[in-house]
């Protein structure tokens, strides 16, 4: 049983409003030690169980030359888009690989 299992489908969106709240308590330090990889440098970013997308999201909008794929296994809490090009969403079954060519991301 996964931990999303135990969350009803309709308070999917009580859960994606705790974590977006979570992420935003954070966000500020995340950002500085993200900025010490380089702003402008052409990175790419795994976002693992990324829940709503709320991290994925500040970071491609922050750091609009670093590429970010977000991951997570549930797809009810999944964002199906982003409205950033540089930026795409994977659901995950829990136990497979992830769909990533080797080397190809510089942060986790």
């Amino acid at each position: 049983m996964e931990t999303y299992d135990l969350i009803k489908k309709d308070d999917i969106q009580n859960e994606a409003n705790r974590l977006k709240a979570q992420v935003m308590l954070g966000w500020s330090l995340e950002k500085r030690k993200l900025e010490s990889l380089g702003k402008d440098k052409n990175l790419t970013l795994l976002d693992l169980g990324c829940g709503p997308g709320v991290f994925s999201e500040l970071v491609a909008e922050n750091f609009p030359n670093w590429k970010v794929v977000g991951v997570d296994t549930n797809s009810d809490l999944l964002p199906k888009s982003s409205p950033n090009p540089n930026t795409n969403y994977l659901h995950q079954t829990p136990g497979q690989p992830i769909p990533l060519e080797p080397n190809s991301v510089d942060v986790v």
